[in-house]
């Protein structure tokens, strides 16, 4: 606590001191920079804050008082002030017009603020603070308190003038600032002398040190002399020392130069007394003039201001003593030494100047380039320069040190250093012409190949390429031979220039000329790797890793003419050849994991002036060693075609695909591969001993018992079971009749329907069935009802029957609609007014008249009571929508029509095709209500004000994709430029309900709602909830609230004109789910939505052109579902073929896709060969779930772990998330939790979540399981309802199979178990693999997961499975899984991990043994085969014995199973002896799955 205290304490002092002015104590500002800022604070040399330069001036004054910050705030103030002084001190007292740089750095909410002065001093001043005015302060106080110390301690002279003849030679000496005569002494031994020589430099520096003078400079401002201790004045390094350091430097860099003999005194009590050098002119003189340069930007002065002088006549004079410093002994340095450039008659330096314009930069580029290809930095090029002369005539001796292709040296003498340096890069590229070498403009080396050789052969080369040091040492004949390919090889070796390195669209295919050469590849044939050297710098040079002619295919073309059609056709393939070939051997490369296989080019040239031709070569390492070589006049078409000559043996051999990536497997290739990849099974003995046991009881006991048993159904079939249990509203035959006036319509506002009240009463009176089609807001839905009611109120008798049931798609609309209505009656709902949806009701059978509902639930009371005889009449709201069970609602409607002439139907939507529907009816009447609303404004994006561009081309485009921020921009307008009125947004899924609600966080005055099917009801009601006022009131909805749901207040609607649609590919077999454009009905309903209770607004993304292109109605569900389930519940009603009864709804599905369900449908033993019944398919059909989830419920009871299964089928069929709205936004957090359970499976996990929510719920009360709710983000309400759920499934159980085999849960304490026999019934398995070949090249190391129609497959980040690295077993049960054809890949929310043993015992089909077939080249040992899964791509590699008693078991588990089933949906014998044995077969098999367990 005390640590923390202080800590506390210390950061609060830092913020204060950093956040205020400069005016606290010394030691508080710098404690703060100490332990506080090191992050921003990293200082370098010669920086210098506020603190170092307070210590500095505390350590070097002795006698005047320290200036101290509170002073310099108080005298200066502000910053700008403090600026000012700053100038002014730069000014006056040093004579300086400088502009202060500064810099800022912001790190950990603090500002850093660095003060440059230029060239005046090299310090840097740094100042800190929280805002960038504070550091700027600090920084800027800095500097002034350096200035203004840095004034008394050098007690500067004025400055002194000098006044100067036109001959440059010096009068006299003067103040300049009274202008009187100074130094007498200095001005008698300077008066005459030119202000450029030799001697004056010193003199003039001795004259401002010994004086403490400044500078001395002429009336024009020209400097001559500058004090330059005034740089450094609080360096307290004596000048001895640094005089030392100087001697140490020239001795270690010019052996050649003799040492400094006077020896400098000093004195470094303090700054005040400053250190006067003594030495000699002579060693000032060699000191300031004796510079060495190597190519410095500096003194390579810009060469467009060179020119060409016509110097004067020098005497020919060379001081010998110079030249030994300068150059190396005669032995081993040739020297050329121009004394006068004019006399040299040998050398026409106007002629190289125009060859050459830039000299200077073309021999340094020449030498850079010549170090980079050689790879030896001894060649680089060097220069030196010196002033010879009297003092009356000084002239400049200009060095070039060249050390290429011999040890030169090219010395100038010019009175002008520039010429001088300018004449000498000449000379020195004339020498390079004269040796027989050429250079390019741009510095590239020319070599003339007729003498190349002899250039190599010169031992001094040869010393100067292999970087030995001595030309002496010996080189054995062998290495003499390679060093000769090596420089022939460099001798072609350069670079493209400019011209030659443009961009590939711009090449064109030239007719080439013909030209005859011999191309010589051995030239080219080996290489020295330059990096690998020994200790004396000699290449090792390998041999035998080297290519040998005879490996080495070459493909030589020197006419390219014939060639040039088929290389036109590649080159319209491969617009950019050399691109596409670096890229495609870069791919190759990278794959295989071989930099060796990195494509090289070589080039060279033959011939002279005209005839002069280039070779090209491209050195291809696969899939064969070969060299591709074009000749041509031109280099870069050389190059062209050489690269089009390249591929075009790359399509030839079949290694390259049309889009240029390499193809590294052929299809036998990769059969070949997959077959090497075979999953070998290991079956642990123990585990076979199992087998060989339950093959042993079934052989012996079960096998007798079952073997008379007869599977022909041709007899009666067992009922079907009571449904009463999912249909908890039990209706009488007829309801109570209460008054006629209970039953009149309520209308508490007058709606357009209201007009037509008796129209339509007069109608339904005389048809059974009637087409009704009301526009958006005429009240169909809340009155027509009504109507029903008061019509038979007062036409029929009280004992006729009277019940209505209005179907709605959705449970959220029929819940509202009918307490809409009850609100209207003034009644309570479930009076005479109610609904029931799936698990929850509110409907008094006794008195209730009007039944909202969805349509599943009227679905099933017509699968129980075909004639629907508890119901006078039914009303299907919202036909439009065309989901499955709405078509097949109405095909049984027609057929109970047909059955009980006293029912009567009304189909009702907004934008219902009317005349299909009564067509389908039969020809029944169409009875069409205006709407009623105030009229709405579409607004379509091509004429609206917004600039969403990205919309528009998303528009262009042919996948529909939400634009986000153009949609949030939308909205935004409206709310800041538009009155009153809710906002309805319709956007496709939750990734952009929350996208866009993110997007709206900071809109004030506005409270955002999102409307989804998975949210909470509670949630969903809040949609219809009234603002307060002044706050406007936005939904974010999907299509949900497309119909059915009426929301008063909406006046704006912004339509994305995109839903998500989930439809069934029949082909594949898969849900498929992607973002599609809705219908034009849609975009009418949509909008349709705005202008209920005023005047609205639409607002369309997208454009009226797209509207257009729109389809009239939205796809009927049945064209694109899987037609499973409903074919088995028709198979209850009729005894039609399933194309026959499918071809009776109104709109008939493929005859592809109704065989394919029936076929799937017989792979689960629901049908047999004619497409009948099965006794299980007699029970599964009155299972309300799907088939496969049904028949894994059955399963369970004969494997005896039914609590399990049921629990886990019962969470997946209820289209309910436990986890609520946590689904949409933290999936991370449900993996974490499901995690706790179980690592491997998400099946077993959401189970055992369940099953501890049940205990607490059961055991300790409603008040623990909503704490554990709580602590395991679940939905309470939503467990309540699976658990309810769960009941309804125990029913189908309990009611549908006879108790030859009693429920039990003796083995459900084996997970692997559980999900063996959740695979036996969904038969759903991703298979892992950790390679793929993608593009035809294999990778290795990749998790790559298949489904069972070998499609690639994801895993959802809500699964503990997502991301996993290690795989215990290859293999993982799913239920369901989503495609995405955009994507192409499909998507699997929960998954278990299952062992081998598991997939084979528990498929649905037989097992298979075949032999393994091999290839020659490949081996495998005689008793391997491969025991497969008939009907899928499964096997596995294992030995004959083994597969052969793991086929027995197989055998005898399905036997047994064959039995029990037709025991439970069939006979209903009692079985005791049977079971014995099975009990046996049942320990087997736990112990077998105990043996390969999971964690």
């Amino acid at each position: 606590m005390c640590m923390l205290l202080h800590m506390l304490i210390d950061g609060m002092l830092m913020r204060e001191v950093i956040r205020c002015q400069p005016k606290l104590l010394l030691q508080t500002y710098q404690q703060s920079l100490t332990d506080s800022l090191p992050v921003i604070m990293k200082r370098k040399g010669n920086s210098l804050n506020l603190v170092d330069v307070l210590n500095r001036v505390n350590n070097t004054n002795t006698e005047s008082k320290c200036l101290t910050v509170e002073e310099l705030i108080k005298e200066y103030g502000n910053s700008g002030n403090i600026t000012q002084e700053i100038k002014r001190v730069l000014k006056h007292e040093f004579k300086l017009d400088i502009e202060i740089e500064k810099t800022f750095t912001y790190s950990k909410h603090i500002w850093l603020c660095k003060l440059n002065l230029g060239s005046f001093t090299k310090e840097i001043f740094e100042g800190v603070g929280v805002t960038k005015q504070t550091a700027e302060l600090n920084s800027r106080l800095a500097a002034l308190l350096w200035l203004k110390q840095l004034c008394p301690v050098r007690k500067v002279q004025p400055n002194i003038l000098v006044q100067i003849h036109e001959n440059n030679r010096i009068v006299e000496l003067f103040n300049g600032s009274n202008g009187k005569s100074i130094l007498p002494n200095d001005n008698q031994k300077l008066s005459g002398r030119k202000v450029e020589s030799t001697g004056i430099s010193k003199m003039l520096e001795d004259i401002v040190i010994q004086n403490n003078l400044n500078s001395v400079s002429d009336v024009n401002g020209q400097n001559y002399c500058t004090n330059k201790l005034i740089k450094e004045p609080f360096k307290l390094e004596t000048v001895q020392t640094k005089e030392k350091k100087k001697k140490s430097k020239r001795k270690n860099s010019t052996s050649g130069k003799k040492k400094i003999s006077s020896d400098l005194a000093a004195s470094s009590q303090s700054c005040k007394s400053l250190v006067k050098p003594t030495t000699s002119v002579s060693n000032i003189q060699k000191r300031l003039h004796s510079i060495k340069v190597s190519g410095s930007s500096k003194e390579c002065y810009n060469e467009n201001s060179s020119l060409l002088l016509e110097p004067k006549i020098l005497e020919d004079i060379i001081d010998s003593s110079n030249v030994d410093q300068l150059t190396p002994k005669p032995s081993d340095c040739k020297h050329i030494i121009l004394r006068n450039v004019t006399k040299t008659s040998d050398i026409n330096f106007r002629d190289i100047y125009k060859k050459y314009p830039y000299p200077k930069d073309t021999l340094h580029k020449f030498y850079d380039i010549l170090v980079s290809d050689l790879r030896n930095k001894s060649l680089q090029l060097s220069s030196s320069c010196k002033i010879t002369g009297s003092s009356n005539e000084v002239e400049w001796v200009f060095t070039y040190n060249l050390k290429w292709p011999e040890n030169v040296k090219v010395t100038v003498h010019h009175p002008r250093k520039k010429q001088a340096s300018l004449y000498a890069a000449l000379r020195s590229l004339a020498f390079i012409n004269e040796s027989g070498l050429d250079i390019s403009r741009k510095g590239r080396p020319l070599i003339n190949r007729n003498d190349v050789a002899s250039y190599f052969a010169k031992p001094d080369i040869s010393a100067s390429i292999l970087n030995i040091g001595s030309c002496n040492k010996s080189i054995s004949s062998e290495q003499t031979s390679v060093l000769n390919t090596q420089k022939r090889m460099y001798s072609v070796k350069t670079r493209e220039d400019s011209k030659e390195s443009s961009n590939e669209k711009e090449s064109v295919l030239i007719e080439p000329k013909k030209v005859e050469v011999n191309i010589k590849a051995s030239n080219n044939e080996q290489q020295i790797d330059s990096n690998n050297n020994d200790r004396n710098g000699t290449p090792n040079i390998n041999l035998h890793s080297l290519p040998k002619s005879s490996e080495c295919r070459h493909i030589t073309v020197k006419n390219i003419t014939p060639e040039l059609s088929t290389l036109k056709e590649i080159y319209k393939k491969y617009p950019l050849p050399k691109q596409t070939l670096c890229n495609f051997f870069q791919s190759l490369s990278t794959e295989l994991k071989n930099p060796s296989l990195i494509l090289s080019t070589s080039y060279r040239r033959i011939g002279s002036g005209k005839n002069e031709d280039c070779i090209f070569t491209y050195n291809l390492k696969w899939p064969e060693n070969v060299k591709v070589s074009v000749q041509h006049a031109s280099k870069k078409q050389a190059s062209l075609y050489s690269a089009l000559k390249s591929l075009a043996y790359l399509l030839e051999t079949g290694k390259i695909t049309p889009d240029g990536k390499p193809l590294i497997y052929t299809n036998d290739e990769i059969k070949k591969l997959v077959q090497k990849k075979d999953k070998t099974l290991n079956i642990k003995i123990e585990s076979l001993q199992k087998m060989q046991e339950i093959n042993q009881v079934f052989q012996t006991y079960i096998r007798p018992l079952i073997a008379n048993v007869d599977y022909n159904y041709d007899g009666k079939i067992s009922d079907l079971a009571d449904d009463s249990d999912d249909l908890d509203v039990h209706l009488r035959r007829n309801p109570k009749y209460i008054s006629g006036e209970a039953y009149m319509a309520k209308e508490k506002n007058h709606l357009p329907v209201s007009d037509f009240k008796e129209q339509f009463m007069d109608l339904i009176k005389s048809n059974n069935c009637v087409i009704v089609k009301g526009q958006p807001g005429c009240g169909k839905s809340t009155r027509i009802p009504q109507y029903v009611l008061e019509s038979w109120a007062k036409d029929s008798d009280d004992n006729d029957l009277c019940r209505i049931a209005v179907t709605q798609p959705r449970r959220i609309a029929a819940i509202s609609l009918s307490e809409r209505v009850s609100d209207e009656r003034d009644e309570m709902v479930g009076d005479i007014v109610g609904y029931q949806v799936r698990l929850k009701s509110q409907f008094i059978p006794k008195t209730g008249r009007i039944l909202y509902c969805t349509t599943g639930i009227l679905l099933r009371r017509l699968q129980s009571d075909p004639n629907l005889s508890t119901f006078s009449h039914v009303i299907l709201d919202e036909a439009h929508e065309r989901d499955l069970n709405t078509d097949l609602l109405m095909n049984l409607l027609k057929r109970a029509l047909q059955e009980n002439d006293k029912l009567k139907v009304i189909v009702m939507s907004a934008t219902i095709d009317a005349e299909t529907f009564s067509q389908y009816f039969n020809g029944a009447p169409i009875f069409e209500v205006p709407g009623f609303a105030y009229p709405v404004q579409q607004n379509y994006l091509d004429s609206s004000k917004f600039n969403n561009s990205k919309t528009l081309n998303m528009c262009k485009g042919e996948i529909p994709n939400v634009v986000h921020d153009e949609i949030a921009k939308v909205i935004t307008f409206i709310h800041e430029n538009k009155p009153e009125g809710a906002i309805l947004v319709f956007l496709p899924g939750w990734e952009d309900l929350s996208k866009v609600e993110k997007m709206l966080s900071s809109l004030r005055n506005a409270t955002v709602h999102i409307l989804h099917s998975k949210l909470k009801d509670s949630e969903q009601y809040k949609i219809f909830s009234k603002p307060p006022r002044g706050i406007r009131k936005i939904i974010l909805s999907t299509n949900i609230a497309e119909t059915s749901i009426t929301i008063d207040d909406v006046v704006y609607v912004v339509d994305s004109g995109i839903h998500k649609d989930q439809v069934f590919d029949n082909e594949k077999g898969i849900s498929v789910i992607d973002k599609e454009w809705i219908s034009k009905a849609s975009v009418r309903q949509r909008s349709g939505r705005a202008g209920r209770c005023a005047p609205g607004e639409s607002y369309h993304m997208y454009t009226e052109e797209k509207f257009q292109t729109f389809q009239d109605y939205s796809t009927p569900k049945i064209l694109n579902s899987s037609l499973t389930k409903v074919i088995l519940d028709s198979k209850t009603i009729s005894d039609m073929s399933a194309c026959d009864f499918m071809n009776s709804l109104i709109t008939p599905p493929e005859k592809q896709a109704v065989e394919r369900a029936v076929e799937e449908l017989k792979q689960l033993e629901l049908l047999d060969d004619n497409e009948k019944l099965t006794p299980l398919g007699r029970t599964l059909a009155n299972f309300q779930l799907e088939p496969n989830l049904a028949k894994t419920m059955v399963n369970s009871v004969i494997f005896k772990c039914t609590t399990p299964i049921v629990d886990i089928v019962t969470l997946f069929s209820s289209e309910t998330e436990m986890f609520g709205s946590l689904t949409l936004m933290d999936k991370e957090s449900i993996k974490r939790e499901k995690e706790s359970y179980s690592k491997s499976s998400d099946h077993l996990a959401l189970m055992k979540i369940y099953e501890k929510w049940l205990e607490f719920f059961e055991e300790d009360g409603l008040r623990a399981a909503k704490t554990f709710c709580q602590r395991m983000n679940l939905v309470h309400h939503k467990m309540e309802f699976i658990n309810k759920l769960k009941d309804i499934h125990y029913g189908y159980l309990r009611n549908g199979l006879y108790n030859s085999v009693p429920l039990s849960d003796e083995f459900s304490d084996n997970d692997e178990l559980i999900k063996a026999v959740l695979y036996s019934g969904t038969g759903n398995v991703l298979i892992h693999r950790n390679w793929d070949i993608l593009k035809n090249r294999l990778k290795s190391n990749v998790n790559v997961l298949l489904t069972r129609h070998n499609h690639k497959a994801t895993i959802t980040s809500d699964s503990v499975n997502h991301r996993r690295r290690d795989f215990p077993s290859d293999f993982l049960v799913y239920i369901n899984e989503t495609r995405s054809n955009i994507r192409r890949v499909s998507t699997v929310r929960e998954c278990s991990l299952i062992p081998p043993i598991s997939v084979l015992l528990f498929n649905n089909n037989k097992l298979e043994i075949t032999p393994v077939q091999t290839s020659a080249d490949q081996e495998v040992p005689e008793n391997l085969v491969y025991v497969s899964i008939k009907n899928t791509n499964l096997k596995f590699l294992l030995d004959k014995e083994k597969a052969d008693i793991l086929c027995d078991c197989k055998s005898a588990i399905d036997s047994s199973y064959k039995y029990l089933i037709h025991q439970l949906t069939y006979s209903g014998d009692d079985i005791p002896e049977f079971r014995a044995y099975w009990d046996i077969i049942l320990e087997n098999i736990d112990r077998i799955l105990s043996n390969d367990l999971i964690k």
